[in-house]
C-alpha cells in the first residue's frame, strides 16, 4: 500500500498548488485557520508520539511510514485531498489539516478531517493539542471551533476507549458517544450546528 501512495504522490507533486475545494470562510475571532507547511513538523511529533502509544489511526513502525504519512499531509495542504486506502484501492477524498494557535506563535493544536465526497460528513481523522496546554480546555475551545469551522455539517471521529483524555474533550464540545465496537474504539458525532 506504502507503494503506491508513493507513486500517487510522486504524480501529484508537478500539479498546482490549489485546493480544489474552497476552504470554509474564518471567523473573525477564530484562532483555528488552515494549516502551514511550517506546521507539520509540530504535528508529524503529535501522530508519532500517539502511534507509540497506541492512540494513532496509523502504526508507524517504519521510517518509511512516516514519510509517506508526512507527504499525503503535504499533499492534503498543498491540494486539499487526502489519500485514502479503501478496500485495497487508494481513494482521493477531501482534507483539510487545520492549527489551533494563540496569536502568531507556532500551533498549540492540530487537527486532520477528511469526507469521501461532499455529501459525506467530515470525519476529525486525527486531533492533538500540546501535552503543556491540554489542562487549559484548549482541546474543548479547539474542537469548538472545528464544529464552527464546518458549522453547518456534522463531524464525525472514531477514537480508542483507552485516549479518556481526548474523548472527555469530544463530548465537552458538543460530540455524542454512539456506541464502542468490539475492538473499543468509541464512535462520536455532532451535529451540523445551523446559523
Amino acid at each position: 500500500m506504502f507503494a503506491r501512495l508513493t507513486e500517487l504522490l510522486r504524480r501529484d507533486r508537478p500539479r498546482a498548488a490549489a485546493p480544489e475545494t474552497a476552504p470554509a470562510p474564518k471567523r473573525a475571532s477564530s484562532r483555528l485557520d488552515e494549516a502551514r507547511l511550517e506546521d507539520l513538523d509540530w504535528f508529524m511529533t503529535a501522530i508519532e508520539h500517539a502511534a507509540r502509544a497506541g492512540h494513532s489511526p496509523w502504526s508507524l513502525t517504519r521510517r518509511e511510514q512516516s514519510d509517506v504519512l508526512r507527504q499525503t499531509l503535504e499533499l492534503t495542504l498543498r491540494r486539499g485531498l487526502w489519500l485514502q486506502n479503501e478496500y485495497g484501492a487508494v481513494e482521493r477524498w477531501q482534507g483539510r489539516v487545520l492549527s489551533y494557535r494563540l496569536g502568531e506563535n507556532a500551533p498549540i493544536g492540530m487537527a486532520l478531517l477528511t469526507r469521501p465526497d461532499d455529501d459525506a460528513a467530515w470525519q476529525v481523522r486525527f486531533f492533538a493539542i500540546d501535552p503543556e496546554w491540554q489542562t487549559r480546555g484548549h482541546a474543548v475551545s479547539m474542537l469548538m471551533e472545528i464544529r464552527a469551522y464546518f458549522r453547518e455539517l456534522p463531524l464525525r471521529t472514531r477514537v480508542p476507549e483507552t485516549c479518556e483524555t481526548a474523548i472527555h474533550a469530544l463530548e465537552h464540545a458538543g460530540f455524542e458517544n454512539m456506541h464502542i465496537d468490539a475492538n473499543n474504539i468509541v464512535s462520536l458525532e455532532a451535529s451540523a450546528q445551523m446559523k
